[in-house]
């Protein structure tokens, strides 16, 4: 049996790729709490702000870098974001550093990036080769993609994962749109004109599940379905497929900057992506449709 260690396993991606993934592989996660195993799950101990880890653990097959800290849970402060930044290439940094001192070379190492390093592009459609833009997500993103590069002579394949919006019903960004539905209203922001690329949670374990044997999954890879859709759009198709009927009302842009200051662009800033590279490889999404994604949550 194959084993996969997850850096960021108690987080919502992690949970999910332990819960469809623990019956075909040995499930290693780095906590920073000494925790006992269960089944196929084994946690070890590490402290990235102490340049600590087990390393023991990095004997896996796999590994998936999942660690930092949510990029909307709070206001961003000089010392948010230093905080923002260091959460996601500490722990690479020290994966790199102690695979290197005890000469361990995985299979596989999976990186976690998101599409916020494109910036606000507008209506320009964005594939894995285009540039990146400019501002803080832009800046955390390209330091976070730099600390994975580090693993390339380190292991056999590296894969980069540029996520988009992770649609989920345990945490994320779905909760948080669709939080004024029970009066009856949804909301799009602004104009609503800025597109939203985004991806069901298990067709991002389904992309790794399909990366770990496949070869052609290799380098930078934008994790997001074919139906990039503007903010207004994707609340109205929210709305459609939800239980009851619903209002889609705006919310005026100088009220989400008066409220979110500079983290306003996580809701703003426009990315039309396109998953080019998993199009060529002919991945085969099990949730390609926004509607059928709301569908399975409720």
């Amino acid at each position: 049996m194959q084993s996969i260690l997850i850096a960021g396993g108690s987080g919502l991606l992690g949970q999910r790729i332990t819960e469809l993934l623990s019956d075909r592989y040995e499930i290693r996660i780095l906590s920073r709490k000494k925790r006992e195993s269960k089944g196929n799950v084994h946690y070890y101990q590490w402290n990235p702000d102490n340049n600590e880890i087990d390393h023991n653990a990095l004997t896996a097959d796999i590994i998936i870098n999942l660690a930092g800290e949510g990029i909307a849970d709070k206001r961003w402060t000089d010392k948010r974001k230093k905080e923002l930044v260091d959460s996601r290439v500490k722990p690479a940094a020290l994966i790199a550093r102690t695979l290197k001192q005890y000469n361990i070379r995985p299979k596989l190492y999976i990186g976690a990036s998101a599409i916020g390093i494109y910036g606000d592009r507008g209506n320009e459609v964005l594939t894995e080769t285009s540039p990146k833009g400019t501002g803080f997500m832009v800046d955390c993103c390209d330091q976070w993609e730099s600390a994975s590069s580090a693993m390339l002579p380190l292991s056999d394949r590296l894969i980069i994962l540029r996520i988009g919006i992770v649609l989920s019903d345990k945490g994320g960004a779905l909760p948080k749109l669709w939080m004024t539905a029970p009066l009856g209203v949804l909301n799009y922001f602004g104009s609503g004109d800025m597109y939203y690329s985004w991806i069901h949670i298990d067709d991002i374990v389904g992309i790794i599940s399909a990366a770990i044997d496949n070869p052609q999954y290799n380098g930078v890879v934008n994790a997001v379905t074919q139906e990039s859709m503007t903010n207004k759009t994707f609340m109205k198709v929210m709305a459609h497929n939800m239980t009851s009927s619903k209002i889609v009302l705006p919310v005026p842009t100088f009220a989400i900057k008066l409220a979110l200051g500079e983290m306003s662009a996580v809701v703003l800033n426009s990315n039309r992506v396109v998953p080019a590279r998993l199009s060529e490889i002919g991945y085969k999404y099990q949730f390609g449709e926004l509607g059928q994604a709301i569908k399975s949550f409720l």
